[in-house]
């Protein structure tokens, strides 16, 4: 526990000598270059600028380059300062500040010095298939199963291939062939229409070629167009990789215990995963195979996926996931062997489909954006007073909360490409904007995302999931203190989906007692319980008979509580209501109901005589309403955007924050990846 939030505790050791400079730089350009740790070895760089800036100005000034190069590779704009950094403070290291200057002068002339991504196109509910036309015009998707289609990259145009030919046949799994002239496909049905087929690229011939209760997915088409690479999934054999030939459908098994295979330029090598028995689907060793057949070469072992080859067959692409972020790695090559360590190519990719001969590298993002917003209300009016602001662009960002004294907004945040396991908390300065993040460490997760104040605005609630105990965080001392001695609070469930959105365990607005629900499974109900900070013993406040807890708020005297149930009343649709009960006990009171939509995560206005309420009407199509403490009609505020939740009410009663979702899924295209390698085209065997 005292381990969370990043905190590193300096206990007293036997003195160690001091690893050399060259020593500390060698273990940070590993973090960098082999671990891909582009964050831990900020860190290295920084701890050998501070250590060595007056004694060794030559190795200060070559860790200011290397960490300049980190944040550069991670897409910041801080690399830029600190070569600028480099130049002003660092004018007799005379190389660092040439090689400084040479990259603010890249800048400046808006040269490409990293690999840069693009957005081609918002691609709703499609999914692309692997491989792409040799001239770099078509890709294949399918459409929710329904429909194939082909995408010209060239003009834009989507079209429609063929549909499903009967209701229970879904596609899937596409692969264009080399000519841009027929697609491979999976179709799935009942009976014995089952199988691996292909159809032209206008729509004409569909045919099976390969049938079966073992599947054979295509992954993509050979150079010379004549055989199909695909994916056997075997119950009794397992994952193997197969050839099958376009003419006869024949087909010849290539490599066992192995998945994601890719084919060389050339067609005469197949790279793929080499999948260990019970280990992980698709990630494993990256193993290459002659597709005439022979042994088996391997180039890299770890947790690498999804190998690609680039188009002059130098190099091999793979994705592997490191300290919570999916990157993109390549394996230099040579005579059908490593050349050399996988060098690191570009964070936040986690999936590629395809590449065209020059050097276009076609990618598909699918995924989920949260951000915090905050918006200015009139409660007494119920209305808004300004649309929402957004304060977050990047990561994974949910549950804002405003101190009591309304300086600070706290949230939590996924760091890495669309949520790696690293859940950071950040704090961020209301006047300012200047934010501080306090990294949790990967086995520490709370039980909620959504932060908890106590009345000194300076410490914070720590409810652990894993088992129950709870913490004081002191941000100024950067301290822990445990709550309730040996005592825990195991967290709150029940049939409610996506738990850890709400608190289920509050602080009193005086900050001596919490607030929390203990689940009676066989009856059905949660219990409200009370329990005094300073030892005092538990009292059971009441009993909420329900299903579901949507919502869980004290009011801002701490008088009331607030709860949102979710429960089958008379009538169709979904269901919800709003209850109160005195925190002193009594039986709960429905202040307002809803018999055609979710309600969810209210909370009390500044003078406790109103409550907002997250609506959902489905479809995520979510607004904010206001509804009277003592029962009364809904107001819906119009707030607009997507899916919201974390309700937070600011202390002035004037604003709101919350946090917004939505999916996204787009085409993109990564350039540059290589800038001193040329591309050059492979032409395809006769």
């Amino acid at each position: 526990m005292l381990a969370a939030f990043g905190l590193v505790i300096s206990l007293a050791a036997a003195p160690q000598k001091e690893a050399s400079a060259a020593a500390k730089m060698q273990a940070a350009v590993h973090k960098q270059t082999v671990d891909g740790d582009l964050r831990g070895a900020i860190e290295q760089y920084a701890a050998i600028v501070a250590r060595y800036a007056k004694t060794d100005r030559a190795t200060a000034a070559a860790a200011l380059i290397r960490m300049a190069e980190c944040h550069q590779a991670m897409g910041d704009a801080e690399a830029a300062k600190i070569y600028g950094q480099v130049v002003r403070e660092y004018g007799d290291q005379k190389e660092a500040v040439a090689e400084a200057r040479k990259r603010l002068q890249a800048k400046t002339n808006n040269a490409e010095t990293g690999p840069v991504a693009r957005q081609i196109a918002v691609t709703g509910d499609r999914q692309y298939g692997r491989g792409i036309s040799r001239d770099g015009r078509f890709l294949t998707f399918t459409n929710q199963g329904s429909m194939i289609g082909l995408h010209d990259l060239s003009t834009g145009e989507v079209r429609s291939v063929m549909s499903k030919p009967t209701p229970d046949a879904r596609f899937c799994c596409t692969a264009i062939s080399p000519d841009g002239r027929h697609i491979a496909y999976l179709r799935r049905a009942s009976g014995d229409s089952d199988g691996l087929y292909i159809v032209g690229a206008d729509g004409s011939n569909p045919h099976r070629l390969v049938g079966g209760t073992d599947h054979l997915v295509p992954s993509e088409w050979s150079p010379d167009g004549k055989q199909l690479l695909a994916q056997l999934d075997s119950e009794e054999k397992g994952p193997q990789i197969a050839l099958v030939s376009v003419a006869d459908g024949s087909s010849r098994i290539v490599a066992s215990a192995a998945t994601d295979g890719s084919l060389s330029p050339d067609g005469r090598y197949i790279a793929f995963v080499k999948t260990p028995s019970g280990g992980e689907w698709g990630v494993g060793d990256i193993v290459l195979t002659r597709a005439e057949g022979g042994p088996e070469i391997p180039l890299v072992s770890g947790r690498y996926q999804e190998p690609l080859w680039t188009p002059d067959g130098k190099r091999l692409l793979v994705v592997t996931e490191r300290n919570g972020n999916d990157q993109l790695w390549a394996i230099p090559l040579s005579n059908s062997a490593a050349a050399g360590l996988p060098e690191f190519v570009k964070a936040g990719v986690s999936t590629l489909l395809a590449a065209s001969q020059n050097g276009d590298y076609y990618f598909q993002s699918i995924g989920r954006d949260r951000d915090v917003y905050v918006a200015d209300i009139d409660p007494e009016a119920g209305r808004l007073v300004s649309r929402p602001r957004q304060l977050t662009r990047q990561d994974l960002n949910f549950g804002a909360a405003w101190s009591p004294d309304g300086e600070y907004l706290a949230y939590y945040s996924q760091r890495g490409p669309q949520g790696g396991s690293k859940l950071t908390l950040v704090i961020r300065s209301t006047k300012t904007g200047e934010e501080r993040e306090l990294p949790c460490e990967e086995s520490f997760f709370p039980t909620s995302r959504m932060p908890q104040w106590f009345p000194d605005s300076r410490s914070l609630l720590v409810h652990s999931s894993s088992d129950g105990k709870l913490h004081r965080f002191d941000m100024q001392t950067r301290e822990f203190q445990s709550l309730l001695g040996e005592a825990s609070i195991a967290p709150y469930v029940d049939g409610t989906a996506f738990q850890f959105y709400r608190n289920f365990v509050l602080i009193a607005p005086d900050g001596k007692s919490l607030y929390y629900l203990v689940r009676d499974r066989d009856a059905k109900l949660a219990r409200v319980h009370r329990r005094s900070l300073d030892g005092g013993p538990e009292t059971e406040i009441c009993r909420i008979a329900s299903s579901g807890i949507n919502g869980f708020a004290i009011s801002p005297d701490g008088s009331r509580l607030l709860f949102n149930t979710s429960d089958p009343f008379p009538g169709p649709g979904p269901k919800g209501n709003i209850l109160t009960v005195s925190t002193s006990g009594g039986e709960p009171r429905e202040i307002y109901r809803s018999t055609t939509h979710w309600l969810h995560d209210s909370v009390w206005t500044k003078d406790g005589r109103q409550v907002l309420v997250m609506v959902d009407f489905g479809q995520g199509d979510k607004d904010i309403a206001l509804v009277p403490a003592e029962g009364g009609e809904a107001r819906p505020l119009g707030i607009g955007l997507h899916m919201k939740y974390f309700l937070s009410m600011h202390p002035s009663g004037r604003q709101i924050a919350f946090t917004d979702e939505q999916g996204h899924n787009y085409l993109g295209a990564l350039n540059n990846l290589f800038p001193d390698a040329k591309a050059k085209r492979v032409v395809a065997p006769k």
